[in-house]
């Protein structure tokens, strides 16, 4: 809704896709703001396992929100997110298999939450943002790696990408789980 909102906005200047994106943007600020008024609010949580494809829609939104407004709240706001579950801070199954560990990784949700990154990154960059532009590359860039060289296979002669990467390790190249169009996504996230 966001981006669509905004490219209608742009292509018919309707001032009614532009109220609703500003609204949009708002609320999800309102919604995971802290209560400094600038760190995101978390419960308890600081994996990315399970809220990737949450923080993929929040994160877009407010792309969105501060490309069409320039409003430095919404930038700071998703620094602070993306900081907040870096590649760094996703221990351990970010180095890799993790022996005995239970659950997967979504890998479609992670290439969905590295989209909105890619936006940003070149958001920041067209504002003068350097350092910020940087960071989320550099975020994207580990997690895309990841991604390459944990959760995509050779399947039936094809490239394609485990619809959930086991912790463990234990996946199987040849399983049905094995699927392809979700590769889409993660060309975007090579492409960024």
């Amino acid at each position: 809704g966001a981006r669509g909102a905004l490219i209608h906005y742009y292509l018919t200047g309707s001032p009614v896709s532009r109220r609703y994106l500003e609204k949009l943007a708002n609320h999800i600020y309102q919604m995971y703001q802290g209560e400094d008024g600038q760190s995101p609010r978390y419960e308890s949580y600081q994996d990315l396992m399970h809220y990737e494809r949450e923080y993929a829609n929040v994160i877009s939104v407010l792309v969105e929100g501060f490309r069409l407004s320039g409003d430095m709240k919404y930038q700071q706001l998703i620094e602070a997110i993306i900081e907040h579950f870096a590649p760094a801070t996703q221990t351990p199954w970010i180095n890799g298999p993790v022996f005995g560990a239970e659950g997967a990784i979504s890998s479609w949700s992670i290439s969905m939450y590295l989209a909105p990154i890619g936006r940003y990154a070149d958001l920041a960059e067209e504002y003068g943002l350097s350092t910020s532009a940087q960071t989320a590359r550099g975020i994207l860039v580990d997690y895309t790696d990841w991604l390459l060289t944990y959760a995509a296979k050779d399947y039936q002669g094809k490239y394609s990408i485990y619809y959930g990467w086991n912790r463990d390790g234990e996946n199987d190249p040849n399983s049905t789980d094995m699927i392809s169009n979700w590769m889409l996504l993660m060309a975007d996230d090579c492409a960024y």
